[in-house]
């Protein structure tokens, strides 16, 4: 399945917020899923995930 992945930013009652967003490139309907990331931040091994 080919994957098109962007940085966004959120706004949040304490301000902006990073998140990281990966998504089928074809159309559809598909479920979603949250990963919260480690200490770390979101690196290579959390966008694999």
């Amino acid at each position: 399945m080919d994957v098109t992945s962007s940085t966004v930013q959120l706004n949040t009652s304490d301000g902006k917020m990073e998140a990281y967003v990966a998504q089928p490139k074809d159309g559809g309907t598909y479920p979603g899923i949250v990963v919260i990331q480690e200490a770390f931040g979101v690196n290579g091994h959390i966008k694999k995930v």
